[in-house]
C-alpha cells in the first residue's frame, strides 16, 4: 500500500500558473499537504525574504511532522533550511516554473545565486518542461564557468543528476473521444489573440490591419490587454483574463487561438484553447513543441514577425488543414490531466522520501 506523506509546501509567489499548479496538486493528491504562501509580488524580493517569513509562520503553528519540503524557484531553500535545522535532514524538492538564470529574465546577480543555491540544496529539482530543464542547466553551466569560486563542473554534474521532468497538472477538458480525428475548424473567421503579456501586441495590430487592407473577413477576441489602433470595421471583443468563464466562452467561439506568451515558459492557456476546439498558433521557440501535435508544427508555430503570423492564419483559412490523430492528442492531454500528473508527483515524492530515509 502506498504511504501517505505529510508535505510542507512553500510558495512565495502564489499567482498565475504557480497558484493553479499548487491548487490542483493539493486537490488531487493522495498525500496530506500543509501549504504556506505569499502573494505574487516582487519575485526577487521573495527570494531574499520569504525564508524568514515562512520560518516565523511555521514556528507559530502547532508542531507538525513533515516527510518532505516542496518549494518553488521563488524560494531560497538553503536559507530556509539553515533557519529550520530540524527539517535539514528531510527530503526536499524544488519545482522550477521559469528560468531566472536567463539573461532575458533580468534577475540581479544575488537573485540568480539564490536560485542556484536552491537547486544545489534540494534533494531533487523538478522542471515543468524539457525545454525549461535543458535551458536552465545550460545557463547554470555558463554561470559556473564564469564564477569558478562556485565550484566549476562538479556542482553542475550534481544538478544534472538530480533533475527530473515533471509535467504540471492542468485543468482542461479534452475534446470528446467519439471521433477518430480531431479538427478544430469553425465556420466563422474568428481569431482569439492572447495579449496577456502584451509583448507583441504591435504585431497583432499589424496583422489585423493587413487583413483589413486585403478585405479579409475577420472577427477578433482579445484576452488581456486591449489592442490599440485596430482598424474601423473590424469587430473586437475584449475579454478579461481574470474572468475564467468569459475566457472559456471566447475560446469556444473562436476558430484560431494566437498566443504572445514567451516560448520559454510553460503556459496552460494554449492547451485549454486546443481542448476547447481552437487551432493554436504559438511562438516557435521554446516549450510549445512539447504539447503541440507534430502534425501541426509546420502550420502553427511562428517566428515573432507580423508577416509569418499572417501567413500562418491565411494558410489555415485557405488550405486544407492537417488532421490530428486521436491517439496523438490523447497522449498530450493525458500527460497533463490533473489526476494523471498529480499521480506522477505523488509517486515520485514517495520514492524520494524512501531513498532519503
Amino acid at each position: 500500500m502506498a504511504t501517505q506523506l505529510d508535505i510542507l509546501a512553500l510558495e512565495p509567489y502564489y499567482g498565475g500558473v504557480r497558484k493553479q499548479t499548487l491548487e490542483l496538486l493539493t486537490k488531487y493528491s493522495r498525500h496530506r499537504w500543509n501549504v504556506y504562501k505569499l502573494p505574487a509580488r516582487r519575485l526577487e524580493r521573495r527570494l531574499s525574504t520569504a525564508a524568514q517569513w515562512f520560518t516565523q509562520q511555521i514556528q507559530r503553528a502547532p508542531k507538525v511532522h513533515y516527510d518532505v519540503v516542496l518549494v518553488s524557484d521563488a524560494m531560497n531553500l538553503a536559507e530556509f533550511l539553515r533557519l529550520n535545522p530540524k527539517l535539514h535532514h528531510k527530503a526536499s524538492i524544488a519545482y522550477f516554473y521559469c528560468n531566472q538564470l536567463a539573461r532575458e529574465a533580468g534577475a540581479e546577480q544575488q537573485a540568480r545565486l539564490a536560485v542556484l543555491s536552491t537547486a544545489s540544496t534540494a534533494t531533487e529539482i523538478w522542471f515543468n518542461s524539457f525545454f525549461h530543464m535543458r535551458d536552465f542547466l545550460g545557463y547554470a553551466a555558463a554561470t559556473f564557468d564564469a564564477h569558478q569560486e562556485l565550484g566549476g563542473k562538479e556542482p553542475l554534474r550534481a544538478l544534472v543528476a538530480k533533475s527530473q521532468l515533471m509535467y504540471p497538472p492542468v485543468e482542461i477538458a479534452p475534446p470528446a473521444r467519439d471521433a477518430d480525428l480531431v479538427d478544430a475548424e469553425r465556420k466563422s473567421r474568428t481569431v482569439c489573440f492572447d495579449n496577456r503579456e502584451g509583448a507583441v501586441s504591435g504585431i497583432f495590430v499589424e496583422v489585423i490591419r493587413e487583413m483589413a487592407r486585403r478585405n479579409e473577413t475577420v472577427s477578433v477576441h482579445v484576452i488581456g490587454r486591449p489592442l490599440e489602433s485596430v482598424p474601423d470595421g473590424v469587430p473586437v471583443t475584449n475579454v478579461d483574463a481574470r474572468n475564467d468563464s468569459a475566457v472559456v466562452q471566447a475560446l469556444r467561439r473562436c476558430e484560431l487561438y494566437v498566443s504572445s506568451h514567451p516560448g520559454d515558459q510553460f503556459d496552460p492557456m494554449a492547451m485549454r484553447a486546443m481542448a476547447l476546439g481552437c487551432i493554436p498558433i504559438l511562438r516557435k521557440a521554446g516549450v510549445s513543441v512539447e504539447f503541440l501535435p507534430a502534425a501541426l508544427h509546420s502550420w502553427c508555430l511562428y517566428e515573432t514577425t507580423a508577416s509569418e503570423l499572417l501567413s500562418r492564419i491565411i494558410n489555415l483559412w485557405y488550405l486544407r488543414r492537417p488532421a490530428v490523430a486521436r491517439k496523438d492528442l490523447d497522449a498530450i492531454f493525458n500527460r497533463y490531466t490533473p489526476a494523471s500528473a498529480t499521480k506522477n508527483f505523488d509517486d515520485r515524492l514517495e520514492q524520494v522520501v524512501a531513498q532519503a530515509n
